[in-house]
């Protein structure tokens, strides 16, 4: 899994496949991110100082069974 920026969006894609997973809109262009410890959450940073937390889809942080 690797997220990366494309404009003012940032792109969640499956590594694998080069699939987009999903995307989320932002306030502008994102200048920095960081994913949490726990790998389900995402912090980014846009051009304007604003931070968005976002939460992964779970089926992509659970180990399959």
């Amino acid at each position: 899994t690797l997220i990366g920026a494309a404009g003012a969006k940032l792109v969640l894609l499956d590594t694998a496949s080069g699939k987009v997973i999903q995307t989320w809109p932002l306030r502008g262009p994102p200048t920095g991110g960081r994913f949490h410890p726990d790998g389900r959450h995402v912090f980014v940073t846009n051009i304007d100082s604003t931070t968005y937390v976002l939460r992964l889809p779970l089926e992509l942080v659970q180990p399959k069974q």
